[in-house]
């Protein structure tokens, strides 16, 4: 698991999350750098829809190509569902929705 992933851990409160952020924004405005921050969660938003459309509608209704494209299309690629109940955990399943070759 990556070392800076807040949710879903003990110990890892959003909290804990805000005050990293603001703690390297404001080491950043210190060393006149620049910051930009995108905050996104993820955990839920891809799990009921077709990836197709999905990455259509980024690519062509939102100009999201290039780099922030393969972004998405790695990030939904080969993923795996679980299922946690009374402290057994299921093998992993995976979440099959197959991109189309030669649609992007």
């Amino acid at each position: 698991m990556y070392d800076k992933q807040f949710g879903f851990r003990k110990n890892y409160s959003m909290n804990l999350a805000l005050i990293e952020i603001i703690d390297k924004i404001s080491k950043t405005i210190v060393d006149r750098g620049c910051t930009l921050g995108a905050f996104l969660d993820l955990s839920k938003a891809f799990d009921t829809i077709d990836y197709n459309i999905l990455l259509a509608k980024l690519h062509h209704h939102y100009g999201i190509r290039g780099l922030a494209l393969e972004w998405f299309k790695l990030y939904l690629a080969n993923r795996y569902q679980q299922v946690s109940f009374a402290g057994v955990v299921s093998s992993p399943y995976p979440y099959i929705s197959e991109f189309r070759k030669g649609l992007f």
